[in-house]
């Protein structure tokens, strides 16, 4: 096993190489710019505070992985569904009191990190927090890793909790952080096929040393049915094209009752299905009229495609959400 380092010695650059990866620096100034940016995410951002929004964001996206450092300027409610096919890892770069809960777990500074696999998101984010999120390929994870290390790996994942080493805590964010401000000067180093790899295989390393140091689990609690059946709900909504699902068609692609699948939203997202369909139409709904190049683009146009057909009311429940009608978001187009 390689021991991973802080300091990054890239190899000199082949400009006869294709391009891997891209650089993307940007300051997100509405909420729906910042869930556009972030996307293989599907994000719906709600600020609790007032004030301007203003997040930073600095990524490194790569076929395999993503490494990116985001900065909330205020405190945030963020819920959705993480990108498909990848496992996450989130480190808090901040205070006790900056790091935030995500799933409604508390996860102390140094010890552990936040972490997850494809499925729902939900974390409360305070003002002035910044964190590092780094996603890679679950198939990646399964050609570089033991059977035995992915196993622990995916199984801290799905509790949303890595308890390992705290010095590899330590050097992982260490690692993340500097890499971040390197590609951020020399953004041009990304686009070498062999710089890739060598940031992969650091990666890599890493994440080795993390597996090896987690506890082992005594215990694998079966997933239950209804667990089961949510997580097939979940990954019909995010691949049908249809963005109005009725609650019948869910019950019968997950294969759990209607009551089975109202408590599983409820825990994962604090509120029941059909409220949570709606609630992710009308932010894909903001995203489109801010967001859209199309000169033509028409509020009612745009409501129907998501498929609000009752358009008083769908202007209802727009400004009941985001505090202004959908006429006065398209007229201040991003």
């Amino acid at each position: 096993m390689q021991n991973p380092q802080t300091k990054l010695n890239f190899p000199p650059s082949n400009d006869s190489e294709v391009p891997l990866g891209k650089v993307v620096e940007l300051i997100t100034t509405d909420p729906a710019e910042f869930e556009f940016a972030l996307r293989p995410w599907e994000l719906w951002v709600k600020p609790k505070e007032a004030g301007a929004f203003h997040n930073k964001l600095l990524m490194l996206a790569a076929p395999e992985f993503m490494i990116y450092r985001e900065w909330y300027q205020l405190s945030l409610h963020i819920q959705g569904l993480s990108p498909a096919n990848m496992l996450g890892i989130g480190i808090p770069m901040g205070s006790v009191g900056q790091a935030g809960l995500y799933w409604g777990i508390s996860h102390p500074p140094g010890r552990t990190l936040p972490a997850s696999l494809p499925g729902p998101v939900d974390g409360k984010l305070f003002g002035g927090h910044s964190q590092i999120i780094i996603f890679i390929h679950l198939d990646l994870l399964k050609r570089e890793l033991s059977d035995s290390l992915y196993k622990k790996l995916k199984l801290a994942a799905d509790t949303h909790l890595v308890s390992a080493n705290q010095r590899y805590l330590y050097i992982f964010s260490v690692w993340a952080n500097t890499l971040l401000k390197n590609i951020r000067l020399t953004p041009n180093l990304v686009k070498s096929a062999t710089i890739i790899e060598v940031i992969k295989q650091e990666l890599i390393d890493h994440l080795i040393n993390l597996a090896s140091s987690i506890p082992p689990e005594t215990v694998l609690i079966p997933s239950s049915a209804r667990t089961r059946g949510f997580k097939k709900a979940i990954e019909y909504l995010r691949y049908t094209q249809d963005k109005n699902v009725p609650i019948s068609k869910l019950c019968h692609v997950s294969g759990i009752s209607e009551r089975s699948l109202q408590y599983a939203f409820q825990d994962a997202f604090g509120m029941p299905p059909n409220i949570i369909m709606q609630y992710r139409r009308l932010h894909f709904v903001r995203q489109e009229l801010l967001l859209s190049d199309t000169k033509s683009v028409s509020v009612t146009e745009v409501a129907m495609k998501f498929g609000f057909l009752e358009l008083g009311r769908f202007a209802n429940r727009y400004k009941k959400l985001f505090g202004e009608l959908p006429s006065q978001t398209l007229a201040r187009k991003i």
